[in-house]
């Protein structure tokens, strides 16, 4: 389960570069403009100026300063002389936090790790949380592409023997789906709607995502092993009843498929 997820996940860069275009700057460079910065760290005096010159232009306006900073306390920082800057958890949040009010909403993701684990009854909050991160003012399309797959993600991991749930990430998950030709929503996507019995639908998404060329290895391996993201009742033991039917060519038949 671990495994699959974080195949998902890993993904998601990919598709905030491959669907982003000229006016999109803040989520898809956020990752390399972090790396540059901190590039340009070689001592304590240099951290502390950038720290300051940072917080300068964020109370004169600029909220997009707030996310750089949320990025740079979350990491660990090695100096020319060896030493490290350890993360600063406490100031994250509250950066990230400022960001995301500020309408940034790829903050939402990085919060939710830094506050939650992702168990019950933290999944709630933490997908209340990506959910504003959707909704929020400047949430460009690539990270509201991404941000929407986190969510079906927790919610196929951790609820999904919760229909009004599984029925929300569908919801938020189909139109990104329908824009855009990504095996990695697909795939997902595939799962949502087979555990909301919309087994027709399902099929249609699995067979377009294990038969995209473009689709991760991860996907591959799950499409031609028969392999689902969603897991068996942790109570009962049972796979949900819904089943697909694999649409790749010279996949391995398998009608119950094997989660």
């Amino acid at each position: 389960m671990k495994k699959v997820i974080s195949a998902i996940m890993a993904s998601m860069l990919l598709i905030s570069i491959a669907c982003a275009d000229k006016n999109e700057m803040f989520s898809t460079v956020v990752n390399k403009n972090s790396a540059e910065i901190q590039q340009k760290i070689e001592t304590l005096s240099d951290y502390k100026t950038l720290i300051k010159d940072l917080k300068d232009a964020y109370k004169i306006g600029d909220s997009s300063k707030a996310f750089v900073l949320g990025s740079l306390y979350m990491q660990k920082i090695e100096l020319k002389n060896g030493k490290y800057i350890q993360p600063n958890k406490k100031e994250a949040i509250k950066y990230f936090q400022l960001a995301l009010d500020a309408g940034y909403g790829l903050a939402a993701m990085q919060l939710s790790f830094l506050k939650y684990n992702f168990n019950s009854p933290e999944i709630f909050d933490a997908l209340a949380l990506v959910e504003k991160g959707i909704n929020a003012k400047f949430t460009v399309k690539s990270a509201k592409t991404v941000l929407s797959l986190f969510y079906s993600s927790l919610v196929l991991e951790k609820l999904n023997t919760n229909i009004k749930y599984v029925r929300k990430a569908i919801d938020i998950l189909y139109p990104e789906a329908m824009s855009h030709n990504f095996a990695t929503l697909d795939y997902p996507l595939a799962n949502l709607l087979n555990l909301a019995g919309r087994t027709k639908e399902a099929n249609k998404f699995l067979t377009s995502a294990c038969n995209n060329p473009t689709a991760p290895a991860s996907i591959k391996y799950m499409c031609f092993n028969g392999s689902q993201i969603v897991a068996r009742n942790k109570v009962t033991g049972k796979i949900p009843p819904k089943s697909l039917k694999l649409g790749c060519p010279n996949a391995k038949a398998n009608p119950e498929l094997a989660f």
